[in-house]
């Protein structure tokens, strides 16, 4: 048997804090509580069966999210997330812990160092899709440094949350930082580089 890999996925549950519809989807920005000391509101958007059950929640629902993350369909660049797809939603009745977790699979395309304590890259991630998401990394120097040695065109796993910015408004302001990675050789039930 094959093994599956992974290749774009988001989790998160919280509250919705804010909620709007636009053209076919429906926008919810999601408290997941704190990661890494400050409180993230990822902005997950809903199509389709997804927008109907997103469209009776109301701000202060628990709820539970699957899904993906999207570059911009006409840029090939890095870029931020420009969405959360939701592929699944839930409302949670009673007690529930906070979540904001995503897992990447897919090729370094780029890496840069910012500062001492930072680097940004890029990682093109096939679903139905390519995307090229752009991550950033946060560690020690060493740490760092390590994340810049990675290889262009190498394939990985990426782990991490999202994290926005506290005064977060409709533009894009989430970003993917990973925690972990580690190398995994491509498999044949993902979509093959072009």
């Amino acid at each position: 048997m094959e093994r599956k890999i992974i290749t774009n996925e988001v989790n998160l549950v919280g509250t919705v804090v804010t909620k709007y519809t636009t053209g076919g989807a429906t926008v919810l920005y999601i408290n997941t509580g704190q990661t890494a000391g400050k409180f993230n509101y990822p902005r997950a958007v809903a199509f389709g069966r997804a927008k109907t059950f997103a469209d009776r929640l109301e701000v202060g629902d628990a709820v539970t999210i699957s899904g993906n993350l999207q570059s911009n369909l006409n840029k090939n660049e890095s870029q931020y997330p420009r969405t959360i797809a939701v592929s699944h939603i839930g409302k949670i009745e009673g007690e529930y812990t906070n979540r904001n977790r995503f897992t990447l699979y897919g090729r370094i395309s780029g890496i840069r160092k910012i500062n001492d304590n930072t680097a940004v890259g890029s990682v093109t991630v096939w679903t139905r899709i390519k995307n090229n998401i752009k991550v950033i990394y946060k560690g020690s120097s060493a740490d760092v440094d390590r994340f810049c040695s990675l290889k262009s065109q190498s394939f990985l796993r990426f782990g991490g949350y999202i994290e926005t910015d506290e005064e977060a408004d409709i533009d894009y302001k989430d970003r993917v930082v990973v925690t972990n990675y580690r190398f995994v050789p491509p498999v044949s039930n993902n979509r093959k580089p072009e």
